[in-house]
């Protein structure tokens, strides 16, 4: 008997091949029979070398390498994965741009610090402030991971932050927890994201008093995260340092809570005498002291924090309420109220308390049982989707009362029961909810077998989305429909979908020969079946599929188009068409390439490297954007070329890749995007830091808003600009801001001395700036030609300083 060749190219569930599968459990190379294409990889993007690095912690034989800025499916190279499980430098045929980064924009130097916590090698090392995905940069991650001082080299600006907007020190706070270093230090009022200091962050982690020099005004934080004394109630849980404490009535921004709501919530007792304030105070959500006592402590608050028993939270809650929801059990009496009295859903305590208890509520408590909340939901639907029981006889209503969804009693006992509704329940089944589903509909898509005989009704209704039972079978039961149940194929619902195409979305199986149509019938996107089959089950289409090669859906897509934005893989033959047919939006088959699989794309996909998208993006400034790496020579154009937000590839580089542009990609520094902004200003923009010296231009120079490099820098740093980036203080934007106006906006603090426009000027100061000459053969022409000069002068200033001057000159 001849004996059948294994396929070296089929996978498992995992999308391994039989190569992985023997590296994975063998540890050994493969035979030769089961070798194949280097860069074919796995469901998460895995390569037989990354795997064999990851299993072996070897370098992979010759064979098996293939390029090294190959990345899987979490952005990893080789390189990467090398020294996250060798702990060793890369070995020089790994080794990639170094700019690289993974999907959390890691680069080798920062996957470095987290494994081998030590100096990353010379050639790994790059921009210092070149960050990851959450703003963080070599230094914060040796803070975090290394729990010492960066080296000197790594070491950045102070006041420079994460994506949370915390700086070094604030790192080192909570992950060393001693003092940060002095040359660490910086600004002991800036915050974090959520405007918690040094001080509060020393508090939330180390619990004690922060070092004086750390400390700052007592109210900072009332506006954002809470005060000093707010932080030490919830993280030290005692009473404040009598220095920290403030004005009792002062409210932290999260939430609004005072100091004695903050000491009911994470001390949970009684606040101190001097900390109490009115009991009528409330916090964000209307909630009193009274109410946050029977959230968090659950008992009786004491006498003097009670207060009116019909008084409302934001939601409308009560006292009782709120002690149904949290204690669970009969509220006191003194704090007991009408029983019709609701909350803003319309919910009475009855209600909360079948919710919250699940059993019937006290007879005090009980309600007229057609009443229902502002969801419509009377106490019996309440009942059954709690208690998934039949109501109490003195609960239940007509068969065909509805809440706001429009469901009945009986398809709140489908959903929540999942089993046939009491006779007493049932109603007409051609009854809809606002969703246009019946009875049989509710059932299929919760308990998933055929509805009962008597709740079965004409196979072709449909429900708001023009779904049938069939369909809905095959969405929720993903089994072909019964045969009562099916309809013609080419019934469609509002999406233009047919059982077929939803077979092929829900099931990812070849639909039931019945159940198959004309291949080019499109649903309301364009799309045939064969693309819906790329699009779910990403793998060729069976052969009886296939239609023309050029169709395309609504979007312009063919499915070519379809294959690689989904499957993330070479072609098949059959499947190829003109490379300069583009989609809707300008799209080739290389350029999704490059945005979805992130690798250069196929010789025979290659086009003009200049043909752009519908937004002038080429395949270089593709590449910029998702690969992150400089592109290919072969995909480069001139460098002074624009998309048609006049950006050049250098500008995107700077936007998306953080560091400085390769050289050949750099450009005349001054030319400009749309919005009139240069690199150096791009460079500010995005990366946050001084451009490097190449890039610098005259300091007045103003993108279209009227905006120079030094209010970029205030707007986005929030410190001072360097020296070289300074300019006339008077210089103003189209809106008539200064540099000082832009400080006092976003810095919010007092605006440095050299930052001012200069105050009122006298006439004598003003006249020592001009060089007059007055004399007694000086005419009347030259006299006004002086006065006009000492007018101008006078008007600069006062168009510097914004206040009025009046002027009176005698001349004797």
């Amino acid at each position: 008997m001849q004996k059948l060749k294994s396929d070296p190219l089929k996978r498992d569930k995992d999308g391994r091949t039989e190569a992985m599968r023997w590296i994975i459990e063998k540890m050994t190379e493969p035979p030769l029979k089961m070798r194949h294409e280097t860069t074919l990889h796995d469901k998460n993007g895995w390569t037989m070398a990354m795997l064999w690095i990851g299993f072996t912690h070897t370098e992979p034989p010759q064979w098996m390498r293939h390029e090294s800025s190959l990345r899987n499916n979490y952005g990893s190279t080789m390189a990467m994965k090398w020294i996250q499980f060798v702990k060793k430098d890369p070995p020089i045929w790994m080794r990639h741009d170094k700019t690289l980064g993974d999907e959390y924009g890691a680069t080798m130097a920062m996957i470095w610090i987290q494994y081998v916590k030590t100096d990353p090698p010379e050639w790994m090392r790059h921009n210092i402030t070149l960050s990851n995905k959450f703003g963080s940069t070599m230094a914060m991650l040796w803070i975090n991971n290394v729990k010492t001082e960066p080296p000197e080299w790594m070491r950045h600006d102070n006041a420079f932050r994460n994506n949370y907007d915390l700086t070094m020190a604030m790192i080192w706070i909570e992950c060393v927890k001693t003092e940060p270093p002095e040359w660490m230090r910086h600004d002991k009022t800036l915050g974090d994201e959520y405007g918690a200091t040094m001080a509060m962050i020393w508090i939330a982690f180390l619990k004690t008093e922060p070092p004086e020099w750390m400390r700052h005004d007592i109210t900072l934080g009332k506006r954002s995260c809470g005060t000093m004394s707010m932080h030490w109630i919830e993280y030290v849980k005692t009473e404040p340092p009598e220095w920290m404490r403030h004005d009792i009535t002062i409210k932290g921004a999260i939430w609004e809570r005072t100091m004695a709501m903050f000491w009911i919530e994470y001390v949970k007792t009684d606040p101190p005498e001097w900390m109490r304030h009115d009991i009528t105070l409330r916090n964000n959500f209307k909630s009193t002291m009274a109410m946050l006592w029977i959230q968090f402590v659950q008992t009786e608050p004491p006498e003097w924090m009670r207060h009116d028993i019909t008084l409302g939270n934001k939601n409308g809650e009560t006292m009782a309420m709120k002690w149904i929801e949290y204690v669970k059990t009969e509220p006191p009496e003194w704090m007991r109220h009408n029983n019709e009295i609701a909350d803003k859903e319309g919910r009475t305590m009855a209600m909360h308390w079948i919710a919250i208890v699940k059993t019937e509520p006290p007879l005090w408590m009980t309600m007229d049982n057609t009443q229902g909340n502002n969801d419509g939901r009377t106490l019996s639907m309440k009942w059954i989707e709690e208690k998934k029981k039949e109501p109490p006889e003195w609960m239940r209503h007509d068969i065909s009362q509805v809440d706001k969804d429009g469901k009945t009693m009986a398809m709140y006992w489908i959903k929540h029961t999942k089993t046939e509704p009491p006779e007493w329940m049932r109603h007409d089944i051609t009854l809809v909810d606002n969703n246009g589903r019946t009875m049989a509909m509710m059932w299929i898509t919760n308990v998933k077998t055929a509805p009962p005989e008597w709740m079965r009704h004409d196979i072709t209704l449909v429900d708001n989305n023009g779904r049938t039972m069939a369909m809905m079978w095959i969405e929720y039961v993903k089994t072909e429909p019964p045969m009562w149940m099916r309809h013609d194929i080419t019934l469609r619902n509002n999406n233009g979908a047919t059982m077929a195409m939803l077979w092929i979305r829900d099931v990812q199986t070849d639909p039931p020969e019945w159940m198959r149509h004309d291949i080019s019938q499109k649903d309301n996107k364009g799309e045939t079946i064969a693309m819906k089959w790329i699009q779910y089950v990403n793998s060729e289409p069976s052969k009886w599929m296939r239609h023309d090669i050029s169709q395309v859906d609504k979007d312009g897509k063919t499915m070519a188009m379809q294959w690689i934005s989904n499957v993330k893989a070479e072609l098949p033959e059959w499947m190829t068409h003109d490379i300069t047919l583009r989609d809707s939006d300008g799209e080739t088959m290389a350029l999704l390439w490059i945005r979805d699989v992130k690798t250069e794309p196929s010789e025979w996909m290659r086009h003009d490297a200049t043909l752009t998208d519908k937004d002038g993006f080429t395949m270089a400034m593709i590449w910029i954007k998702y690969v992150k790496t400089e592109p290919p020579e072969w995909m480069r154009h001139d460098i002074t070329l624009r998309n048609n937000f006049e950006s050049t590839m250098a500008m995107l580089w700077i936007k998306y890749v953080k560091t400085e542009p390769p050289e050949w990609m750099a450009h005349e520094i001054t030319l400009r995007d749309s919005d009139g902004e240069t690199i150096a200003m791009n460079w500010i923009k995005y990366v946050k830091t001084e451009p490097p010296e190449w890039m610098r231009h005259d300091n007045e120079l103003a993108d279209k808003e009227g905006r120079t490099m030094a209010m970029k820098w205030i707007q986005l740093t929030e410190t001072e600009p360097p020296e070289w980036m300074r300019h006339k203080n008077e210089f103003k934007d189209k809106d008539g801001e200064t540099m000082a106006d832009y400080w006092e906006r976003f810095v919010k603090s007092e605006v440095p001395e050299w930052m001012k426009c200069d105050e009122l000027i006298s006439t004598d100061e003003a006249l020592d700036e001009i060089d007059v000459e007055v004399s007694s053969e000086t005419d009347d022409e030259g006299m006004t030609e002086i006065m006009d000069l000492i007018k101008e002068m006078l008007q600069k200033h006062q168009n510097r300083s914004g206040k009025k001057i009046h002027v009176a000159i005698k001349v004797e």
